[in-house]
C-alpha cells in the first residue's frame, strides 16, 4: 500500500521473481512511474491506482493477498483499516515503522483485533545509517467485518479503539 517509489514491492519482485506482486498507490503520477520502472528492469508487477479505503470493498482485492506491506503511510491503527481488508485469513500484514513504536502499537491492538488481526511478532534492526527500524508482523486470524474500512475522514478523525 502507498508504493511510492517501488519499495519494497519492487525489491522483493527483483528477489523473488516467483511471487505475484501488485503496486498499490492512490497517485497517478507514481503507478505511471512505478509501470514505467518495472517495465524498464524486466521486473513484472501489476500496477494499480486508486485509494485502500475503496479497492479493498472490491471482491478484486478483499482478503485476496497472502501479505501486505506498508510504510510511511499513517499510524499503525490506520494502517490496519487500510491494509487488513486486503489479507486472506492465514495471511500477514507487515508494517514497516520507525524506531520507537512499542506505544503505537499498543494504541492499535483494539483495530488489529477489530479487523481480524493480531500482533505476532516485531522485528527490531538497523539501517546502514545507524538509524532504528522495526517491522510490525500482524497475522489476519479472521475475516475483515464488512462495515470495514471506513471513509478516509472516519479513519484519521476516529481511529478505532481511541
Amino acid at each position: 500500500m502507498g508504493s511510492g517509489a517501488g519499495f519494497p514491492g519492487v525489491i522483493m519482485k527483483m528477489f523473488r521473481p516467483d511471487l505475484e506482486v501488485t503496486l498499490l498507490d492512490s497517485a497517478r503520477k507514481r503507478t505511471d512511474y512505478l509501470s514505467a520502472l518495472t517495465a524498464h528492469i524486466g521486473v513484472e508487477c501489476r500496477v494499480v491506482t486508486g485509494r485502500c479505503e475503496e479497492l479493498s470493498r472490491s471482491p478484486d482485492f478483499r482478503e485476496g493477498y497472502g501479505v501486505a506491506t506498508a510504510r510511511a503511510v499513517a499510524n499503525l491503527s490506520a494502517l490496519c483499516e487500510y491494509c487488513l481488508p486486503f489479507v486472506k485469513v492465514g495471511g500477514v500484514f507487515v508494517a514497516m515503522k520507525g524506531e520507537k513504536s512499542e506505544a503505537e502499537i499498543g494504541k492499535s491492538e483494539a483495530a488489529c483485533a477489530a479487523l481480524g488481526g493480531e500482533v505476532r511478532d516485531v522485528i527490531e534492526y538497523r539501517l546502514p545509517s545507524g538509524d532504528g527500524r522495526c517491522l510490525v508482523v500482524i497475522e489476519k486470524v479472521k475475516a475483515t467485518p464488512e462495515a470495514f474500512p471506513r471513509q478516509r475522514v472516519n479513519i484519521v478523525k476516529n481511529p478505532i479503539g481511541s
